[in-house]
């Protein structure tokens, strides 16, 4: 074919159907990456309520992530094309399967896997908020290995011709929906998704053509389901069918988990799925449905930005808000089991009970704390709502690490000049909440001290430490964590040593590496002998215990003895414990050859974990011909118990591989040579430089700082990049300090300008900065380097409010352009001073700044970029008021960003003109743009900008007069933004709510809200709110009878609008003035008040529609 649909080439047909065809497609922006592209029909691609439905249900499917789901690629919305980029799946439909065995039935347990597999993906889908209202044989894929996707989430209605689609009325395929989907759209559930599903399972399991095929009239009903026992199908399995199928949803099975529990029980256990009774409870899913949604509205204080403009015709119908299903722990379940420690166990859980905040758990290495930890925090997730959460202090250092490693945790951008205290904040907004820190010994006290401040901020967290030492605070619990017993004895019964806990350790690690291991008369001594001679450290023991797979106990307890007698008659100054450990760490490397001796010390490099690309890159075993591939090498360490793999990233789908702090420490002695320097002279120090191997880690992990790489980072897939840059940030972090140990300019400055593109994200904004000056201070750093650091390093100083030298950085990045004539940096920095210009409040400079970065990137033809100052032009635009031209620019800069697939700046964009939208009474076009805007925030992971819209939505709310659903979205958006430690946004939040409660005649409420919200503001000195919200407490003030109160507040709160220049917030404080004025019965100044607020609406261009407009009008009649 040839014809391309933006970066797509079509390569053939695969189908179609009434609306749309299905074309083979290759991506030939990533290497010819094959996909299905799903096309509107010409004469169908200008409709524009099509065209917005599919825009909309592509948002919906792009926040959709699991195996058993096609992956949404792209969506492509075009002058005359408009089409939907998905993975191509090779198989066939369910229905074609059943097609082909039209003689027989599926079998029973064949049914079950595919009908597991659907579930599983549906109830991921209904955990993201999303319905797909459309399930049916026809939109389940069958791989050839007999792996599920599920099609068309909302889709499908565009698709198939043989479907109701009505405006308003009904998507689905009728024999498929459940009662309450035939009637109506609105209101719909799980359930609804269950009763399709339960109709797919009934005609699997009674055969291709048991129901009338082309008959849309036709309904399952109990007779057929019972009817599945005359084909042989288990009588658990049809009450499971027959439960999915219920007339009434309240009788219905209520979620996909309950069926998939169902199912197991069923197949397992042969428990039934029957008495489900009405009354059970519905699982919520996560999501909120209101009639409608939509940005900050002129009676409250707006946020941040939203997503793409749209029509006034989504007005219609109900629209549902998706949030997502909080995470309760990070902790994953262990592949091996847990043994022994259950007395440990119940002193910790009896510690909490008590009034103990802070618990440590002091033991040697190899002790086993952090299993203990891990498995505490998993039994006792049920008695922390706000969730459990384990921090992993290996690579942490000092306080810096520690706020670093529990920010990413708890997903809390450090972006505030007080890391710690914005950590007690978010942990007090999750309430009473267990915090994990392991591994907390290498800390400084500073960092002890940063717990104890958490401590006392939040008072319901409990934290639970491990460590080789007391962290000598206040208040602090230790529980010493002694090695397992062992049995010292030799003559002891059998069946006491399988009691021990320290053999069943051994012996259940034993088994997961040999199966058929036991332990039995011939083996039990050697198996006493060898936990007895590794003083029942857990992790020697299962070194030791892995070797199993090669030698027997008694050959283990040989070379183990003899090992540990050189170690310990060796004088090195350490404790027994350490030399222990140690010992069992030498022991497993003296068994390993060469090869595999140069592979673990080589991946001493690496920090945090790393990707078998990585090693591919940079592990150099050339020197050893017998050597195996670097993927072969990994392996041979990890069955060898010394790399640990982690579980694969849901993004790349690769596995990682990590070494524990030890084993690291060890290995990388080994590579330097300090341990045994005279022995390794003619060894492996000399066959591998360990410069070399850093110098090569180097270059691998500076390849992220390349620009061809973080100028993708807001595009399609920018999500994915982003995370990549995220999971090697510890490696980049080291890539970069080696670097400017040695000098290496080029490392360095790649390295730290991928880093700071995180940092600038998430924080903490003091480590970045330090970074880039050290980076800037090295010799031989290329002047168009400088420019990118400079300009780096100004925005985090900016952010800390360092604001002179911030402008000072960006005027010496300026020098540099004009000196070297790059013209499209000088559009940047350019770009970047507009910015500083307008936050100062200083528009005409801004104006002008704007003009000449537009002009540059024009000149140069760099989109992107224009798109980004057509934005912030308009963004200075609306602030002043200028409107229309505001509006304008806005719609050239979604044009652009759409066409280079510039997502973030998109959503930042739409969300700026949602709030235009919504201050000029459009709220149909203010709501499409919030909404969009808040799936794109949500599908690259923008946590603060999500709650930031939700908070405008529930601005439009109050607007509509649905005050109980705006309260429900305020106070959703609050507990996010205290989850985060976001202050700013709390404050915006709490004087909203209070703004609601005065509007509901709750006016304690309100004063103990906005209150809050003022003195969180001018801690912040964030004057528009300040001013805003004293306007707020001024009604409180009159209401409450305190006139002198309501006066200082008014005119205080007048004052600092005009002060900061914001017409919208001033308009609005002088409704509140004249309506105080009129009840003191002071006609002229109330009537002063009114025409101003007037001239200001007519200034901003605000319509008819809007609240200010309305409020303005009934005014006008009491004057």
């Amino acid at each position: 074919m040839g014809e391309y649909v933006g970066q797509y080439k079509l390569t053939g047909v695969l189908g179609g159907g009434g609306m749309a065809t299905v074309y083979r497609a290759e991506n030939t922006a990533e290497d010819g990456v094959v996909a299905a592209v799903k096309m509107l029909h010409p004469h169908l691609a200008s409709d524009a309520s099509l065209r917005r439905r599919l825009r909309v249900e592509a948002e919906a499917l792009s926040r959709l992530h699991h195996d058993n789901i096609v992956q949404l690629y792209d969506f492509v919305d075009l002058r005359d094309r408009c089409a939907i980029v998905t993975e191509l799946v090779h198989g066939r439909t369910l229905r074609q399967v059943m097609a082909e065995h039209v003689d027989a039935p599926m079998a029973p347990l064949m049914a079950v896997q595919l009908m597991t597999q659907v579930l599983e993906a549906v109830s991921h889908a209904h955990a993201e908020g999303c319905l797909h209202r459309d399930l049916k044989p026809g939109n389940i894929m069958v791989t050839a290995n007999n792996q599920v996707k599920v099609l068309d989430f909302g889709i499908a209605s565009l698709i198939d011709s043989d479907r109701l689609t009505t405006t308003g009325v009904t998507v689905g395929t009728p024999v498929y929906m459940a009662p309450e989907q035939l009637n109506s759209m609105d209101d719909l559930d799980a359930r609804a998704d269950i009763y399709s599903m339960g109709v797919t399972f009934w005609e699997l399991l009674s055969g291709y053509g048991s129901r009338p095929i082309g008959v849309k009239e036709w309904r399952l009903s109990l007779r057929d389901v019972d009817g599945l026992l005359k084909k042989g199908v288990p009588a658990a399995l049809v009450e499971v069918v027959e439960s999915m199928v219920r007339e009434h949803r309240a009788d219905r099975i209520p979620s996909c988990d309950e069926v998939l529990k169902a199912l197991k029980w069923a197949r397992d256990e042969g428990v039934t799925a029957s008495n489900y009774a009405a009354s059970r409870p519905q699982v919520p899913y996560g999501s909120i449905t209101a009639d409608t949604v939509a940005p900050s509205g002129p009676w409250g204080l707006g946020g941040g930005a939203a997503d793409d403009a749209n029509d006034p015709g989504a007005m219609s119908g109900s629209v549902t808000v998706a949030f997502r299903v909080l995470q309760t722990t990070n902790i994953q379940a262990r592949l091996t089991t847990f043994v022994g420690r259950e007395e440990e166990l119940d002193r910790l859980a009896g510690l909490f009970h008590g009034r103990s905040r802070v618990v440590t758990l002091v033991g040697a290495a190899g002790a086993g704390k952090t299993r203990l930890a891990q498995r505490f925090g998993v039994e006792a997730v049920e008695q922390f709502p706000g969730g459990v959460w384990f921090c992993d202090l290996t690579l942490a250092r000092d306080l810096a690490g520690l706020c670093a490693v529990v920010g990413a945790v708890l997903q809390v951008p450090l972006t505030s000049r007080d890391p710690v205290a914005r950590l007690g904040d978010a942990l007090q907004g999750r309430g009473k909440v267990l915090l994990i820190l392991d591994n907390f010994e290498q800390l400084d006290s500073e960092s002890a001290l940063a717990v104890a401040q958490w401590s006392r901020t939040a008072t319901q967290a409990r934290l639970l430490l491990t460590s080789r030492s007391k962290l000598q605070l206040e208040g602090e619990q230790l529980l010493p964590l002694a090695p397992l017993p062992v049995v010292a004895q030799q003559k002891v019964p059998l069946k006491t040593l399988a009691a021990n806990p320290a053999i069943q350790l051994f012996v259940d690690r034993a088994q997961s590496v040999c199966p058929d291991f036991a332990l039995e008369r011939k083996n039990a001594a050697d198996v006493r002998a060898i936990v007895e001679e590794l003083d029942g450290l857990p992790l020697a023991i299962e070194l030791a215990a892995a070797r199993v797979r090669l030698i027997p106990p008694k050959t283990i307890r040989e070379r183990l003895s003899s090992r540990f007698q050189l170690l310990q008659s060796s004088s090195r100054g350490v404790k027994p414990q350490q030399a222990t450990l140690l010992g069992a760490i030498r022991w497993s490397w003296d068994l390993l050859n060469p090869w595999e001796q140069a592979s673990l010390a080589q991946c001493s490099v690496f920090e945090g974990g790393f990707g078998l690309e990585a090693a591919e890159q940079v592990l150099d075993l050339s020197p050893w011909p017998d050597a195996p591939w670097a993927m072969d090498a990994l392996q041979h360490l990890v069955d060898h118990s010394l790399l640990h793999v982690q579980a694969p990233d849901r993004h790349s789908g690769e596995p990682r591989y990590r070494l524990l702090l030890s084993i690291q420490s060890f290995a990388s002695d080994q590579l330097r040579g300090v341990e045994d320097p005279e022995e390794t002279q003619d060894g492996l120090a000399v066959m591998v430089r360990p410069s070399d191997i850093e110098q090569r880690h180097g270059v691998y992990y500076a390849a992220l700082g390349a620009p061809s790489f973080l100028d993708r980072l807001d595009e399609v897939g920018g999500t994915e990049r982003r995370h990549s840059l995220r999971l090697e940030l510890d490696n980049l972090l080291v890539a970069a300090e080696r670097a400017v140990g040695r000098g290496d300019s080029g490392t360095a400055e790649s390295a730290a300008r991928a880093i700071l593109q995180e940092i600038r994200m998430a924080g903490p904004f003091d480590a970045g900065l330090r970074l880039a000056t050290r980076v800037l201070a090295l010799d031989g750093v290329a002047d168009s380097s400088k420019v990118r650091l400079l300009i780096d390093r100004a925005a985090l100083r900016a952010g800390l409010g360092d604001l002179e030298r911030a402008d000072a950085d960006l005027a010496r990045a300026l020098k540099l352009c004009k000196a070297t004539g790059d013209p499209l940096w000088e559009g940047i920095v350019s770009l970047n001073q507009a910015g500083r210009s307008k936050a100062r409040g200083d528009g005409p400079v801004a104006r002008r700044r704007y003009q000449e970065a537009i002009g540059i990137f024009r000149d140069v033809g760099h989109r992107r970029l224009e798109g980004n100052g057509l934005g912030g032009l308009a963004g200075m635009l609306r602030k002043r008021g200028e409107m229309e031209e505001a509006r304008a620019m806005y719609r050239q800069a979604l044009e652009i960003h759409r066409d280079v697939g510039d997502r973030r700046a998109e959503a930042v964009h739409l969300g700026e003109l949602g709030l235009l939208e919504l201050s000029l009474g459009e709220r149909g076009f203010a709501r499409a743009s919030m909404e969009r805007s808040l799936a794109i925030f949500r599908s690259i992971g923008d946590r603060r900008s999500e709650g930031i819209v939700i908070n405008n939505l529930a601005l439009f709310h109050r607007e509509e007069g649905r005050l109980e659903d705006a309260r429900t979205l305020m106070e959703l958006a609050l507990t996010l933004q205290r989850e985060l430690g976001n202050v700013r946004e709390q404050a915006v939040l709490l004087g909203n709510l209070g703004d609601l409660a005065i509007e509901q005649g709750e006016l304690a409420e309100a004063q103990m809200r906005l209150t809050e919200a003022v003195g969180l503001a001018r801690e912040l000195e964030y004057q528009v709110a300040i001013g805003a919200f004293l306007g707020s407490l001024g009604t409180v003030a009159a209401r409450l009878g305190d006139v002198r109160l309501a006066r200082e507040h008014l005119d205080a709160g007048e004052g600092m609008l005009r002060t900061v220049g914001d017409l919208l917030e001033l308009a609005k404080l002088l409704c509140r003035k004249a309506v105080f004025a009129l009840s003191q019965e002071q006609k002229d100044v109330a009537t002063d008040a009114v025409n101003e607020a007037r001239q200001l609406a007519v200034t901003l261009g605000v319509s008819g529609e809007s609240e200010l407009a309305q409020r303005l009008d009934e005014l006008a009649t009491k004057l």
